[in-house]
This record gives C-alpha cells, structure tokens and sequence, in this order.
C-alpha cells in the first residue's frame, strides 16, 4: 500500500534540482528504501525563438526518467502561458509530458490547477485536462492557488467549483490530494496571521471531504537577495513563513493529513532569461524554521570571479548554524568550498544544487522531529 508523503517539495524541472535530488535517490537504491517525499516537478517554459520546446520537455522529461523511475512525482507546469502550450507536434505540453514520462517508468501524478480550470480567457486547459486518462496514475493532485484564495471567502460557491472539477474528472475524493499554495510569501506580501487565517478557512471546507492529504505550501524566500539581506557581505536569518504555518494549522488540526510543502530554497517565479553583471555570491542554508543567508558582493566587482565564494563557504561553516560534512551532498560541497579541496568554486547551477540538497534533508528531519514531538 502507497503511504503518504511527509513532504512536497516543488521543484523546477532544471538540472541543479536534478542534481540536488540525484545524491539522495542514489542512498534510498542503496538501502532499498522508498522515498517519504513526492517532489512536485514543475517544468518551465524555455521559449526562445528557434528552439524547439518539444526537444526541452523531451529532454527534461529523459532526465527526470533516469532519476526517478519507479518513484511517484507530482508534475505540472504553472508558468507556461495558454497560446504556448501547444508544442511543435501539435500536442499540448502536459499531456505530452505525462505520457513521456509513465513510458519512462515515473509514477505520474497529474496537478490539476484551480485557476487555469476556470481560465474564461483559454479553454484549452481544461479540455485537455477533462481529456486525461491515466489509471496508472497513483493518485491526482488539485492545487488551489490565485483564484482560490478568493473564492474561500465564499465557501458555497467554493464548494461549488470544486466539486466539479472533481465530478468533470469523474476523480475519487480518496484518490486525490490537495496542494494549498500560498507562492510567494515573501517580505511583506502576507503575514503569518493571514496565512493562518485564509488556511483556516479552507481546512474548515476541505475537511468534509475524504482526500488522501492536505499539503500547504509557501515561498518565504524573496526573488532577490536584496530583499533577504540588505548590506552586502553580511549574514542573516529570513524566516521561513510556511514552516511556521504548517506546524500552527498540524496543531490547531491534528486530526487532518495535513502535510508540509515548499518551493525549497530558491524563489518560485521563472528566472529572467538574461544575465545580470550584478548577481551576487549567495548560500541559502535552511536552519530551523528559517533561512541563514549568507551574501556577498557582485561578482563584477572582482571582474567577474566567483572566487569570493569561498569566503561565503568559510563565514557559513564557522556559524553556528552549520550542520556537519556528512548531513547532506551539498555540506559536504559547503566544506569542499570553504577548504579549496579540489578547487571547488561552482558555478549558480551547482549551487542551487547545494543549497535544494541540504534543504531537503533538513526539511525531511525538521519534519520528523516535528510530528515526533507532537505525537509524545
């Protein structure tokens, strides 16, 4: 019997996510054990004139196969616009990627998205989601997000919406989850109090209903390092809003399979797809119920190096906050940094890369310690 996950982490479909999970899938064959977390694998739009999308998705969707074959994740693809969801061979983009990737052995769990179903600009997306048909599928997902957040505050006509997106898709209550996204909670964007709040108000409805669990997730980490940390060269804790969240509502509702998820340690929005001279040095190290931001300066100062990075690995590892080599893949590369063990510098890839590796393992233990104490 399929249990449950502990943790959701949403994820971009992109190779320093890969390689972030890549040294845990490689521990879980070892040991044969199966994961406690679904990731969520949301493929971006890389749309650039004269490049075929069909070969991207094709391409993301091998290296997903080869990571994750045999596991359950959750797929979607948030950002893609409505007249660019139709690739080159005249498919739509998902079910393209949902097919691709039950033939590579994934165990496919399709996201239904609340705003995009009742899109009065594009019919497109709810026809070709009313249009699955996937009984492999483990189970579905559907993810409240924008609109929803309004229309709770109606919560007949709430029902209302939901109820026919779960009858249209002929969907089991038990056979689906729900996702309660949040997105960026950043800075100022939300407070905790109103999270808790709007969260309140939707478990209240969804509790009538028998759904295989409940995941709120949010993305307390800000689209710039500005916005984390003001001086350059400095360090600092952004808390972590979803956490707080999370183990608030699992309090307040112990009863309801209420789950973590994130949008892990990067900001959820699509990257600019232009390179900006001024980038900062950064680490995003995850500690307890926050972030410990460690900035630096822009690489331009030193004439485009990235060699100040080995000072950042340096201040993070004398903090108090450093967890140890062998906690996760990416302390282990923190320490190779900081010691200039094979002059590892990395590159903005790998350090995502280092920073979504030790986030996971640090979110999957913060989790169990959580429901450890809670249950004593």
């Amino acid at each position: 019997m399929m249990k449950i996950p502990e943790y959701v982490p949403i994820m971009k479909a992109k190779q320093g996510e890969f390689d972030a999970i890549k040294p845990i899938r490689s521990e879980q064959l070892e040991y044969q054990i199966q994961p406690t977390f679904h990731p969520l694998f949301e493929m971006p739009n890389i749309y650039k004139e004269g490049v075929s999308r069909l070969v991207d998705i094709n391409s993301r969707c091998e290296k997903i196969g080869k990571l994750w074959s045999g596991n359950i994740a959750l797929v979607d693809g948030y950002f893609w616009k409505p007249s660019e969801a139709l690739l080159e061979n005249g498919e739509h983009f998902l079910t393209y990627t949902y097919n691709k990737l039950f033939a590579l052995g994934v165990k496919v769990v399709p996201v239904i998205g609340y705003d995009r179903w009742f899109d009065q600009m594009s019919s497109l997306y709810h026809q070709t989601m009313k249009n699955l048909n996937y009984p492999e599928a483990p189970y579905f997902c559907i993810r409240l997000d924008g609109e929803a957040m309004y229309d709770i505050d109606e919560p007949d006509f709430f029902k209302e919406q939901l109820e026919s997106i779960i009858s249209d898709l002929k969907l089991a209550e038990n056979n689906c989850s729900i996702l309660l996204d949040f997105g960026d909670v950043s800075v100022n964007r939300i407070t905790i109090e109103q999270m808790l709040s709007k969260s309140r108000d939707f478990l209240e409805v969804l509790t009538e209903y028998d759904f295989k669990y409940i995941s709120i997730s949010g993305a307390s980490y800000p689209s710039s390092v500005a916005e984390a940390i003001e001086d350059h060269d400095t360090d600092g804790p952004v808390l972590r809003k979803e956490m707080v969240v999370w183990q608030t509502l699992r309090n307040m509702f112990p009863n309801v399979k209420l789950k973590f998820a994130d949008h892990g340690a990067r900001h959820p929005a699509p990257e600019k797809q232009i390179i900006n001279q001024h980038t900062n040095g950064k680490i995003i190290y995850t500690i307890d119920k926050n972030y410990y931001v460690v900035r630096g300066h822009p690489f331009s100062r030193d004439g485009g190096s990235h060699g100040h990075r080995k000072q950042l690995a340096m201040r993070l590892i004398n903090s108090i906050y450093y967890e140890d080599v062998s906690f996760s893949w990416g302390d282990n590369k923190i320490f190779e940094c900081a010691h200039g063990i094979n002059n590892f510098i990395g590159n903005p890839t790998q350090w995502v890369a280092i920073d979504t590796s030790h986030h996971i393992r640090y979110v999957l233990e913060e989790i169990g310690s959580f429901e450890l104490a809670y249950q004593k």
